[in-house]
C-alpha cells in the first residue's frame, strides 16, 4: 500500500527576528557566543537576519551558533578576519561542520560513534510525496512542512529521488512550464539538477559511518531505509550539529588529542 504523508517527528519553532537598531557589526549580539547580527535590506527571506562570526571564534562557537534556536534553518555563516576592518574572508557552513567532525571522530568517545543514529534519536519522520503526483504537490508539501528537502516514492512506496528547494536554482521561462506536470516530470525537463538515486542507510547505521557519508558526499539529508529501500526516517545535517556541539565541548575539555583542521 502506499503510504501516507506523515508529519515530521520534530515541530518548526517560530522564527523570531532580533530587535535592530543602527547595524552595527562592532557589537556583539545578545547571544553568549562571538557572532554578530546585523540586517541588511532587503530582506527578502523573512527568516533570519545576517549572521557574521569571527575567523578567530572556535569550531565550538561555530557550532553553538547553528545550534542555536534562534538561529533555526541556518545554514551558513559570514566570515570575517581579525581586523578592525572586518574584511569578509570567506563562509563556512554546516557541511564544513560535519566534515571537520568527521577528520576528528576519536575525539568523541568509541561507544558513542559506534552508537546508531537511530538509538540516538537523530532521526525523524520523512516528509515525502508520490514521484508521480503533481509537482505543485510537491511545493507545496515543501513549504506546509517548512523544510528544504522531500523524498520521492515510486507506485509502490519505495525511494526514487529526493526533492530540495535546491533544484529550483536556475529556472528559466522554460521551466514555468513543467510546474503543470508531475513531480517525475520536473525533476526529468524543468530542473538543471541529475535526478538520481537519494543515499539512504539502514537502521543500524552507526553516528560515525553518518559522519562520514556526510562528509563524502554533497548531501544534507540520508534516508532511513529497509532492504526493499522503503523509508522510514530522515536524519539532515542540522540534527546531528547539536549532538556534536555538545560532546566536542566535553572532550576538548579533557583531552590532549590534537584537532584537525
Amino acid at each position: 500500500t502506499t503510504p501516507h504523508h506523515t508529519t515530521p517527528h520534530h515541530t518548526t519553532p517560530h522564527h523570531t527576528t532580533p530587535h535592530h537598531t543602527t547595524p552595527n557589526i562592532h557589537s556583539k549580539s545578545t547571544y553568549t557566543i562571538p557572532i554578530y547580527h546585523i540586517t541588511l535590506p532587503p530582506d527578502f527571506s523573512k527568516v533570519d537576519d545576517t549572521v557574521i562570526i569571527s575567523e578567530n571564534a572556535s569550531v565550538l562557537d561555530l557550532m553553538r551558533g547553528f545550534n542555536s534556536w534562534k538561529l533555526h534553518r541556518l545554514h551558513r555563516m559570514a566570515v570575517l578576519d581579525g581586523s578592525d576592518n572586518h574584511k569578509l574572508v570567506g563562509v563556512v557552513t554546516q557541511s564544513d561542520v560535519i566534515a571537520f567532525a568527521a577528520k576528528n571522530m576519536d575525539l568523541l568517545p568509541e561507544q558513542l560513534r559506534g552508537t546508531s543514529v537511530t538509538q540516538l534519536g537523530l532521526v525523524s519522520k520523512p516528509v515525502f510525496v508520490r514521484i508521480d503526483e503533481p509537482f505543485v504537490e510537491a511545493l507545496q508539501t515543501l513549504y506546509d512542512h517548512r523544510v528544504s528537502g522531500i523524498a520521492l516514492l515510486d507506485n509502490e512506496g519505495r525511494i526514487s529521488a529526493n526533492f530540495s528547494a535546491s533544484d529550483l536554482r536556475g529556472l528559466s521561462a522554460e521551466s514555468f512550464k513543467h510546474f503543470l506536470g508531475t513531480t517525475l516530470s520536473f525533476m526529468v525537463k524543468g530542473t538543471q539538477a541529475s535526478l538520481g538515486a537519494p543515499i539512504s542507510l539502514p537502521d543500524s547505521a552507526a553516528l560515525e559511518v553518518t559522519l562520514k557519508k556526510f562528509s563524502e558526499t554533497p548531501v544534507h539529508r540520508l534516508y532511513i531505509s529497509d532492504s526493499a529501500e522503503h523509508i522510514h526516517g530522515v536524519v539532515s545535517i542540522g540534527d546531528i550539529i547539536p549532538l556534536l556541539s555538545q560532546r566536542f565541548e566535553s572532550a576538548t575539555s579533557t583531552s590532549s588529542t590534537e584537532v584537525k583542521p
